[in-house]
């Protein structure tokens, strides 16, 4: 995160800096025109689970993740470390080394902690297996997010694996729109104060909350009902009316199909 004192911040007043105006990280409205500098001597930002010892207070192994967002560890007094990763691979390292001595995809990504118990002579590992949290709203590393599954192991047993139905396929969005420059500008700063939050930017490909750039044209044609009607307010999308004029809508969704324009346009030139 970039953090910067934002000098034309107002309360509750809409600016050009994520999270700015509405109270919550301020300091996120730093002001793109000023030079950034990059300390050289920082250390490069890397996800991965380590191992680290308290008493030499040095890291003893490490094994590199695709990113911050995944789930808890169980350790074992046989020597075995449990985690779940956000690419939805549940892996078994050596406690010692950090080798990695049995993975399994499980198809989504995985945020919760394994456990472990015993029935009979039998040792069990479950793990949840679901898609959320902060990050996983906006983001995803798998390539869809299956219902939340419980899954347990153990050795010698050989039960089949769910087999979950193929998302559709789905593509930007491409659809006529009429606006100005500056109608977009302003779509786009009220997009960062009210949308932002949850949904992430266009043509990303969100996590378990839509990327409205693949949002499709029937649900585009509903956008002012979604936003001033609160035609999805059972699915946890805010009732805008009173906050947003039915001009802001427009130009809130004129923002969004223009930036999916130039999405899909930058990917015709590459």
């Amino acid at each position: 995160m970039l953090y910067a004192n934002d000098p034309n911040w107002k309360y509750n007043q809409a600016s050009a800096g994520f999270g700015s105006g509405i109270y919550w990280n301020t300091a996120l409205g730093y002001d793109s025109s000023k030079p950034l500098r990059k300390e050289m001597k920082a250390p490069k930002i890397s996800e991965r689970l380590a191992a680290w010892d308290p008493i030499t207070q040095k890291e003893v192994w490490n094994v590199p993740h695709k990113s911050l967002w995944n789930g808890g560890v169980l350790t074992t007094s046989a020597g075995l470390v449990f985690e779940g990763t956000s690419d939805g691979n549940f892996m078994a390292f050596d406690a010692v080394d950090g080798k990695v001595l049995w993975e399994k995809d499980l198809g989504t990504g995985i945020i919760a902690s394994p456990v472990s118990y015993q029935v009979d002579d039998t040792q069990y590992v479950s793990i949840a297996v679901g898609w959320g949290g902060a990050m996983g709203k906006q983001n995803k590393f798998t390539a869809q997010i299956n219902p939340g599954t419980v899954y347990t192991f153990a050795l010698n047993k050989n039960a089949r694996m769910p087999v979950f139905p193929k998302a559709a396929s789905k593509k930007l969005i491409e659809m006529p729109f009429t606006a100005t420059t500056g109608q977009i500008q302003h779509g786009g700063v009220l997009f960062n104060q009210y949308c932002g939050t949850c949904h992430t930017d266009i043509g990303t490909g969100g996590g378990t909350i839509p990327d409205l750039g693949y949002t499709s044209e029937a649900r585009h044609r509903m956008f002012k009902d979604i936003l001033l009607k609160g035609l999805l307010s059972s699915n946890g999308m805010p009732d805008f009316s009173g906050r947003l004029s039915e001009q802001d809508v427009t130009d809130i969704q004129s923002y969004v199909l223009a930036s999916a324009k130039n999405k899909v346009a930058n990917q015709k030139n590459k």
